[in-house]
């Protein structure tokens, strides 16, 4: 990661020592008396101790994140707004070691209008299924064109994406099906990044409700800046900005994938109904 620096003010003292007198390393960030960062070389060890996190007055400035645990990553950006969460991000990471993927369901605009905001040059993966709707293509080009967003397009095996459709494989098989046309297709590029951001908000299903802010996904590192937003802020801000809404939201479907798998219903209910399945897997191992 990078490293970001505080203000002179905020740190308390800073000292260097020979890295071979060291007995123990310590940690990224320690919490007490103060937090600590260590800087090392093979000869010394520069530790800067800065004041705590709750006397911070802007607690948007990050400590340097170089090689912190999910635990550390956690506690440090959980007090942080979404926005300051998402800025703060964008400086451990470039855009080029991020990836963003979208299905321009009916909540993807959210995540895409406030990164737009910090990373406007922040390249959009949508892997095209084959199964969407064709008022969810629309809405894609609708959204490419208004907020200048550069797209890599995915898509499955041309010969295995038409025998799931000769099988109707969803109908017996949603699993392999998502396997085929969703999954399989994003997986050859997940070696290029860094780190994924997503837009899931725990209050769209009991499964997002437990995830954190920072988690790992393989060897990805999953950051979810939007996981504890309330529903009704999440609804305030898309009517303050008068954030585009996906053409099929006016007519009761409150969550849009495959249309061979989504009817209308409130929440999630209107994905994969009738069987007992809640993710396509992108989000949650199959």
């Amino acid at each position: 990661m990078l490293l970001l620096l505080l203000s002179r003010q905020e740190i308390l003292e800073c000292f260097v020592v020979p890295s071979a007198i060291m007995a123990k390393p310590l940690p990224v960030i320690t919490y007490g008396k103060g937090l600590f960062y260590k800087y090392k070389n093979p000869k010394y060890t520069t530790l800067i101790k800065i004041r705590s996190m709750t006397s911070l007055p802007n607690q948007s400035r990050l400590l340097m994140l170089q090689e912190a645990s999910l635990e550390e990553l956690n506690r440090f950006f959980k007090p942080l707004s979404f926005q300051e969460r998402i800025q703060a991000f964008y400086r451990l990471y470039s855009v080029e070691e991020v990836l963003m993927s979208s299905s321009f369901g009916a909540s993807s605009v959210f995540l895409i209008h406030w990164v737009k905001q910090f990373a406007p040059d922040q390249e959009l993966v949508f892997i095209n299924t084959g199964y969407h709707f064709n008022e969810t293509l629309k809405y894609k080009d609708q959204l490419l064109e208004q907020y200048g967003i550069k797209l890599q397009e995915l898509s499955p095996d041309p010969e295995q994406h038409q025998n799931t459709k000769r099988q109707r494989l969803w109908e017996d098989n949603a699993n392999l099906c998502c396997q085929i046309n969703k999954l399989a297709p994003l997986e050859p590029i997940k070696v290029l990044y860094k780190a994924w951001i997503s837009g899931l908000m725990g209050w769209q299903s009991p499964h997002r409700a437990q995830m954190n802010i920072f988690e790992k996904q393989e060897n990805l590192l999953k950051f979810h800046p939007l996981i504890d937003i309330e529903e009704g802020d999440y609804l305030y801000y898309r009517s303050y900005f008068n954030l585009p809404e996906h053409p099929l939201s006016a007519y009761g479907y409150a969550s849009i994938g495959c249309l061979n798998c989504t009817v209308q219903g409130k929440g999630r209910a209107g994905r994969w109904q009738n069987e007992q399945k809640i993710e396509c897997g992108l989000h949650k191992r199959l």
